[in-house]
Formats: C-alpha cells, sequence, structure tokens
C-alpha cells in the first residue's frame, strides 16, 4: 500500500481523520518512515499540550487560523490521530483533528533586474509618485513635485529609474524625470556658515525660482560657490542656493537683518473656514517651518493665493495653508448631487481639472471609496473636501458592479524585485575611491554599517555605493545581504536575508541575555502573517496616512496624550517615522497616559516631560528619563513628542550604521549580530517588540488604514 498515493486521492487538504484511516492499516514503523512533515493550520481553537494525552495540562493555546509545522504522528486520538508538532522551538502534541494542511503559497514572480547605474541628476517634469517596486502595483511612499531634483543610480528595461531615497532606493517612471549630470562626488565645501533667519533654498538664484526647503534660523549650510547676491550651497548631494543676506560666515558676530513684511497690513480677499485640522507655514511648501496648527473649523483670513497655497494673515504678518483644507464663505451651500458611489481599483491621484497636467491635490489609496457627481470624458468629477475634483474613470468601479463575467476581481498578484546590500563586518574599514590600498579613502564604517553590494574585483575588493557616491571596500571586512521585495495588493513585504544561522544569532544574544523566552522572541519565524504580532516588522519610516482628527479619536481617556493627536502626526511627518507607531509607543512606555515622566517632573528646577522612555535606564528611570528630557529641552508635552519622535528617527531608524527601521530591528538589530555583537539594542525586555504590536493593529483598524509595509528578517 502506497500511503503517498492514498492520500493524494483524498485532496491537497487532507484532514487528520483521513491521515489516521491510512495510518491503521499500516504498521507504525512503515508510517513513521514515510511521514513527511507539512505546515498545519488550526480549524478551531485548539490545545497544546506537552504529551499525546488529554490527561495532562496545555501548555499554550492556538487560536484558529494559526499555522505550525507538523513533524510526526504519536497514535490515535479520540478522534483522529495526535500530531507532533513545533511549538515554541520545542516539540509539543494536538489533536490532528482539528488540523488541516494550510494552504501553499504560489512562487513569487521572478525579481525584476535593475541595472546599475553612474548616479546623476535628475529633475521631475511633473509631479511624479515615488514607488517601493518598479511598476504600477508598487506601493506608493510620497509624490515628489514638479521640479524637484533625484539622485538616480539605476534603471530597468521598461522604464523605471531606481532613485536615492532616504537610507536606500526607490522607483519612479523615467517618462517624467529629465536627465541632468553626472554626479562624481558632492560638491566642496568652502565654509560652513549659519541662517541669521528662517531662510527659503531654491533651485535657482531669484525669489521666483522654486523652494526646495525652508531652514531655520541657526541652521548651518555648506556653502560651495557664489553667485552675485546668493550663496550656492550643497544640498543632498546637490547644488542649491539661498540670499547671502541672511547667512552669516564663520567669526562673523554681526548679525544680518531679517526679513521683514510690508508694514501696510495687505486686503483681505475673504474670511475662510478650516475643514481639518490645518498646519500654518512659513511658505508655500510642506517642507517649510509649521507655525501653529489650527483646530477644524477655525477662521482664516485670505490675502492671496500660489499655486495650491493660500497667503493668509498671522500674527501681524503673513503665513501660509494648503487650499484644500480652506473653505470659502457660502461654499457649502452649493453642494453637488452626487450621482453614484465608486472605490478606487489602484491607488489614485485626485487632480483639480480633468488633465494629467493639473495639480495633484492628493493620491487615493486603493480601495478608498469616491462620490461621483459627473463625468466629462473618461474623468469623473468627484467631490473633494466643500468642492470637487477630478480623477480618471479607468481606476474607479462603480459600486454594486464587478469585473467582467460576474466575477470577483482576483488577489492581485505577488511582484517582486531583489536589491543586494553590505554588512562591513570589521571596525574602522577604509572606503576608498579605488580598488587598492593606494587609492585614496573617501571615509571609513563602523562595525555593522550597511552599504549598498554593487559587484566585486578580481583582486579581492568589493565595489560598493553609500550616500550617493561609489567606492571600494577590501572583501575581508564586508559580507552580502539579499532583500527580496514582494508585493501583494495593499501589502508589501521585503525580506532580508541575514548572512548568519538562527543559530549564531542565538549564540550571540545569549552572551547578554539569559531569558528563558530569548529564542522564542528572537526567531523571526514565530510570527506569523495576518496576526498583531506581525507589526513588529513594520517599516518604521513608512507613514500611515492617519489625520490628527483619527489619532485624537484614538487617543480619548489615554491622560496626558489625549488631545495630542495634530502633534503626533506633524511629529511623524517632519521626522519621517510612522504615526501609529510613535502612537503606541507612546502608549507602552507611559501607560496610556498616565506615567511621572509622561505628566512632567522637576528636574534641576526645570518641569520636563518623555513619552518615549528614553534615557529611563533600568537602575534609575526617573532620573536617567527626566535628564534626556532636559538636554532636549522637553518642557511641554508637545516638546516631547516632537523631540523623541526626533530622537528616534537619528538614532535608530535612519541611523547611518545601522538603520533599524522597525521594532524587531529596534530590539535586536541583526545587522549588529552579522557584526559580531549583540549591540546598539533599544530595549532589553526580551518581548518589548511584540508588546506594542497589538496597539498598532488596533490604531491601523480602528482608523481604517490599508497600506502595510514590512521588513522581514529571515536567517539562514
Amino acid at each position: 500500500m502506497n500511503p503517498n498515493h492514498s492520500l493524494a486521492a483524498i485532496g491537497t487538504f487532507a484532514t487528520a481523520a483521513a491521515v489516521a484511516a491510512v495510518a491503521s492499516a499500516m504498521p507504525s514503523d512503515v508510517l513513521a518512515a514515510s511521514f513527511q512533515p507539512y505546515t498545519g493550520q488550526a480549524t478551531t481553537t485548539l490545545n497544546v499540550r506537552n504529551t499525546p494525552s488529554t490527561g495532562q495540562p496545555r501548555i499554550g493555546l492556538l487560536k484558529q487560523g494559526d499555522t505550525f509545522q507538523v513533524t510526526g504522528i504519536a497514535g490515535k486520538s479520540e478522534k483522529g490521530n495526535w500530531l507532533k508538532i513545533v511549538y515554541k522551538n520545542k516539540s509539543a502534541y494536538v489533536d490532528g483533528a482539528y488540523v488541516v494542511k494550510a494552504a501553499v503559497k504560489s512562487k513569487p514572480a521572478p525579481a525584476q533586474a535593475v541595472q546599475k547605474v553612474s548616479a546623476y541628476q535628475g529633475q521631475t517634469t511633473d509631479n511624479l509618485n515615488i514607488r517601493f517596486l518598479p511598476n504600477l502595483k508598487g506601493t506608493i511612499l510620497a509624490t515628489l513635485q514638479k521640479g524637484t531634483p533625484v539622485t538616480v543610480i539605476g534603471k530597468t528595461s521598461d522604464g523605471w529609474l531606481q532613485i536615492s531615497y532616504k537610507n536606500g532606493s526607490a522607483y519612479v517612471s523615467s517618462t517624467y524625470v529629465s536627465a541632468g549630470g553626472s554626479i562624481v562626488a558632492p560638491p566642496k565645501t568652502i565654509y560652513t556658515a549659519q541662517t541669521t533667519s528662517n531662510l527659503n533654498v531654491r533651485t535657482g538664484t531669484s525669489t521666483s525660482d522654486k523652494i526646495l526647503t525652508t531652514l531655520k534660523k541657526g541652521s548651518n549650510v555648506n556653502v560651495v560657490g557664489t553667485s552675485s547676491s546668493w550663496l550656492k550651497i550643497n544640498y543632498n548631494n546637490s547644488v542649491a542656493y539661498v540670499s547671502a543676506k541672511y547667512v552669516a560666515k564663520p567669526g562673523n558676530s554681526t548679525p544680518a537683518p531679517s526679513p521683514s513684511e510690508p508694514s501696510a497690513p495687505a486686503k483681505v480677499v475673504y474670511t475662510g473656514t478650516t475643514t481639518d485640522d490645518l498646519n500654518v507655514r512659513a511658505a508655500a511648501s510642506t517642507s517649510s517651518q509649521i507655525k501653529a496648527t489650527l483646530k477644524k473649523g477655525s477662521s482664516v483670513e485670505v490675502i492671496g493665493t500660489s499655486g495650491s497655497w493660500l497667503k493668509i494673515n498671522y500674527n501681524n504678518g503673513v503665513a501660509y495653508v494648503s487650499s484644500s483644507y480652506v473653505a470659502k464663505p457660502g461654499s457649502t451651500l452649493a453642494t453637488p448631487k452626487v450621482q453614484y458611489t465608486g472605490t478606487t481599483t489602484d491607488d489614485l491621484n485626485v487632480r483639480a481639472a480633468a488633465s494629467t497636467s493639473s495639480q495633484i491635490k492628493t493620491t487615493l489609496k486603493k480601495g478608498s471609496s469616491v462620490e461621483v457627481v459627473s463625468t466629462s470624458g473618461s474623468w469623473l468629477e468627484i467631490k473633494y473636501g466643500n468642492g470637487t475634483a477630478y480623477v480618471s474613470s479607468d481606476y474607479v468601479q462603480k459600486d454594486g458592479t464587478s469585473t467582467s463575467g460576474g466575477q470577483q476581481t482576483a488577489p492581485a498578484p505577488i511582484v517582486t524585485s531583489t536589491n543586494t546590500y553590505g554588512v562591513i563586518t570589521g571596525s574602522g574599514v577604509n572606503f576608498r575611491k579605488g580598488p587598492g590600498t593606494s587609492y585614496g579613502k573617501l571615509t571609513s564604517f563602523q562595525k555593522g554599517a550597511k552599504v549598498e553590494w554593487l559587484t566585486t574585483t578580481d583582486n579581492g575588493w568589493v565595489k560598493i555605493s553609500y550616500n550617493g557616491q561609489d567606492g571600494y571596500v577590501s572583501d575581508a571586512y564586508i559580507t552580502q545581504e539579499t532583500v527580496t521585495n514582494e508585493q501583494a495588493g495593499d501589502v508589501a513585504y521585503s525580506y532580508t536575508k541575514y548572512p548568519m544561522t538562527f543559530g549564531q544569532a542565538l549564540a550571540l544574544e545569549q552572551k547578554v541575555n539569559s531569558s528563558s523566552d530569548l529564542a522564542y522572541y528572537l526567531n523571526p519565524n514565530n510570527f506569523q502573517q495576518g496576526t498583531p504580532d506581525y507589526f513588529q516588522f513594520l517599516k518604521l519610516s513608512s507613514l500611515s496616512g492617519v489625520t490628527a482628527s483619527q489619532v485624537n479619536s484614538l487617543l480619548k481617556g489615554d491622560g496626558i496624550l489625549a488631545g495630542h493627536g495634530a502633534d503626533f502626526v506633524h511629529a511623524a511627518q517632519k521626522y519621517s517615522v510612522n504615526e501609529i507607531y510613535l502612537v503606541a509607543h507612546a502608549l507602552l512606555e507611559t501607560g496610556n497616559g498616565n506615567s511621572s515622566l509622561a505628566n512632567g517632573v522637576s528636574y534641576k528646577g526645570y518641569t520636563v516631560y518623555n513619552m518615549f522612555g528614553i534615557g529611563a535606564f533600568d537602575l534609575d528611570p526617573l532620573n536617567g528619563g527626566a535628564a534626556l528630557a532636559l538636554q532636549g529641552k522637553w518642557y511641554t508635552p508637545a516638546d516631547a513628542i516632537f523631540g523623541g519622535a526626533k530622537w528616534i528617527a537619528a538614532n535608530y531608524i535612519y541611523n547611518q550604521n545601522y538603520q533599524q527601521d522597525t521594532l524587531y530591528k529596534m530590539r535586536w538589530n541583526p545587522d549588529a549580530l552579522v557584526g559580531g555583537s549583540a549591540a546598539h539594542q533599544y530595549a532589553t525586555d526580551t518581548g518589548w517588540a511584540v508588546k506594542q504590536t497589538s496597539n498598532m493593529e488596533k490604531l491601523y483598524v480602528q482608523a481604517k488604514l490599508k497600506n502595510l509595509l514590512y521588513d522581514v528578517p529571515q536567517y539562514n
């Protein structure tokens, strides 16, 4: 009798009862020899026991849908067989009558090849989406404004460009990028100066040129040249311009005059009302300084317009707000009639007019609901704010309809791409201009630093890219690490393959941690997709898009944190840290807003606040947390939220050496483990990363947020 043949006849999802029927017809030694391990799935809540018997207490509980590795059959149960499984890295037993084989995942599509190119500067010719993967199904990470410079480092065969993005790379369509000159090295700094007032950084030497950002008073700028009354400065490894009038050279104690508004008050065009919590900014740019945040329903005196921005009276001067969130007087009276509602079938731009060249007001996520009021060719006019806007009809499905043939839309296919990185394994490793010790040194790396791996040479060197610059390191001090990116619908995954075994990682951690749960929490395979614990792999550099109003709703009743939704959202946007993570971290560290540090403690004559437990070491958490808060000048709850977000971003998420962009990486730091040490870890609590995840899932569900970006570690 062939047991494999008999099971195949039953079907892919053979039940344990069917296994039992086959098992009873053959000797147990034949059964054991022929058993093939598989992934099982619980069909109901299921007891886990340390022996194959109901007479022993349970040692755990599996929920319906949980998956696990089945390694053998251990005799009959009342309704089927006892199955031997792997549970928390140990052998255990469950009743097989309540287990089916888990569905086998389809094999992902082959990775899209990215050809490396010599880095060059490009410029966007229209508003342009930055995507996680090089295709239209890739998650939109951000939208660049027309005229924004980008650094191109690679290309694909079907028209996508790989660009430098934050501490890594992302993709844009080549159709909307014009090429500039090659980037050989960052411009040489002549001197470092300091701004004497808030100061616009521009693309050219004219006040009509595009504003790239606004520097705060006291910011340092690296000057690389002059042009009449303008200074040429290093900006993101490229060049930009600032007015020399508001920049002081080193040693120049005479402050430059501050810019001022005309003394005559500007004429008010109309008084509008904010339709949501709204930032007031120093300039007409989302990168400029936030002066204040107006509550929904606030009145603003509009004195002019600047593109999609409104110029308003603010504290006897002027400031700017987005026109998308300000209603004109009487605008709510003419409410357009809704013809039908629809659902977006992909991420979709909302535009000011029925044209791809018109201004993008926002980008709707796939699955968003829209209210259609009219059609205009291939465009739909939809309700937007207190007015209307336009979207392409190609990506909106009328509610109540289905795809052709009456079938439901199939799940989005998994699409993939790969990137190869290097991890520095030595200390003080030189980054050189060429493949040899005779070449000049560009910089040196700390142990565990992460770089982009380009190619290997025949003489023992590896060509790498770091901060947009190519160079070489000795292959004796670098090891290769591969990241595979997958996306299915609204969820994207990066799987980072670390060049070490789980046993090696565990051995390093055991040198500093003797917890009995260490192996369980360190092993990423113990956490399944779709569970709250999986949020420990969420990329913390990815913004969720939650609004201040939604966060305030989520924080009701949470002590000192209540009402600070705008602070969390604006801090997250300013430092590019996931908003939901910041909220969940604060809830954990402050005991839902009730800890002493969160509510302010007196320290050296100052009342200081700390929302994230930063500096609150186990030996003396209160004084440690207060000391760091005083150092950061966190004198209000808002100071602590902004300061904490900045500190976490700089020291962990965007750390040049480790880039700990998930809760798992903040807790365990696998790049440091590859380098040979359990170092630079945020917490000593073994379960720290998982303890925040239930709140994160709860907040994502309550706010109805869909797009998720995970980075999951894999050990050999």
